[in-house]
């Protein structure tokens, strides 16, 4: 699709923005409830091609997602009337240009030119953009296509992965992340070509969409992860953006960090930051950093020739008992076990 054509307002748009001019209260109202717009919608559609029949409170798959494809994209129409609503899949909002509010709850996002906000499933939310420079697009995306593209890049992210699950699947806490990308023009581009590919209906495309999915995804990390914007854990949680930091910091240090040098390099207490790691991935830091040390000593016995006893020196372990104790307690079979039956799948695969 050519730019242009997402920037000119639709039949649709141009029915809203009429409707706005005469009761400009509209753009300043708070979030309603779909049944009490339904009527102006209902107006406002009358004379166009627009599916009404399509919006809900409650946005299903079944309706949105073609039954062919793993996700879909939809424009979100500018001067819509503001009302909550929520989405049983993954949805990625993306403003191509302008701005908008992102209301939720507990608070509301101003986002810009480039901000990419994804919502998880269940997440309550509503939108408002009365500004005819606002391309909004959203990317819907099945829960199941998510997880496993999402947490398929982060295997050996142990620590980080866990905050996202948290992040995607505790959605009353953490019901978004934004991405502020400045307006990348790789990652705006990224978007386009997956909209042409969605729109052209050509064979392979759902093999396509996912494969630029996956791109766009990494982009969005690889560019933009010790930026993104989470919400507060809670009212008392402090400066929640630096969680992101503070997890990557652990995860890299794995094999010798203390609480004693993140409190230091963080300026947070040792107790507020052991209650900051659990809320954000459900783990102690003794547990976060065991569990990263596992995954590390796994990919090495995978990978590498080293002896058992160097893997679990390498990893930070100071006995080699200690170490084949709680490995075997985590892979249900000693580390050399572990090796051999890993050698031998990959020799028959």
């Amino acid at each position: 699709m050519e730019y242009e054509k997402l920037v000119s307002l639709s039949p649709a748009e141009l029915t809203l923005r009429n409707y706005w001019q005469n009761h400009p209260d509209t753009a300043s109202a708070q979030p309603c409830s779909f049944e009490e717009i339904s009527e102006i919608l209902e107006h406002a559609f009358r004379h166009t091609d627009y599916n009404r029949q399509n919006m809900d409170s409650d946005i299903v798959e079944q309706v949105f997602i073609p039954s062919e494809l793993d996700c879909s994209f939809v424009r979100h129409l500018r001067y819509m009337p503001v009302f909550w609503h929520k989405h049983e899949f993954f949805e990625m909002l993306c403003v191509l240009s302008g701005n908008c509010d992102n209301i939720f709850q507990r608070e509301t996002l101003q986002m810009k030119t480039g901000d990419i906000c994804i919502h998880s499933p269940g997440t309550v939310h509503a939108v408002r953009t009365f500004s005819d420079d606002a391309v909004l697009l959203n990317i819907l995306i099945r829960k199941s296509t998510f997880e496993r593209c999402f947490f398929s890049l982060m295997e050996e992210d142990c620590i980080l992965s866990q905050f996202f699950r948290m992040a995607f699947c505790k959605t009353t806490e953490m019901p978004y992340l934004l991405f502020r990308t400045d307006n990348d023009s790789q990652i705006h581009n990224l978007i386009l070509n997956a909209l042409d590919e969605y729109e052209d209906r050509k064979k392979y495309r759902r093999s396509l969409l996912n494969t630029i999915l996956s791109e766009l995804i990494i982009r969005m990390f690889q560019g933009y992860e010790d930026s993104i914007t989470v919400p507060s854990l809670n009212e008392n949680s402090g400066r929640s953006a630096d969680i992101i930091k503070i997890l990557r910091y652990m995860q890299n240090n794995y094999s010798s960090v203390t609480m004693s040098e993140l409190s230091s390099r963080f300026g947070y207490s040792e107790r507020h930051l052991q209650r900051l790691i659990f809320q954000a991935s459900g783990m102690s830091f003794r547990d976060a950093i065991q569990e990263q040390k596992l995954v590390k000593a796994a990919e090495l016995l995978r990978n590498t020739d080293l002896t058992v006893q160097a893997v679990a020196e390498q990893t930070g372990f100071q006995a080699l008992n200690n170490f084949r104790k709680l490995f075997s307690r985590r892979y249900h079979m000693s580390p050399a076990v572990y090796r051999r039956t890993e050698h031998i799948q990959e020799a028959t695969d």
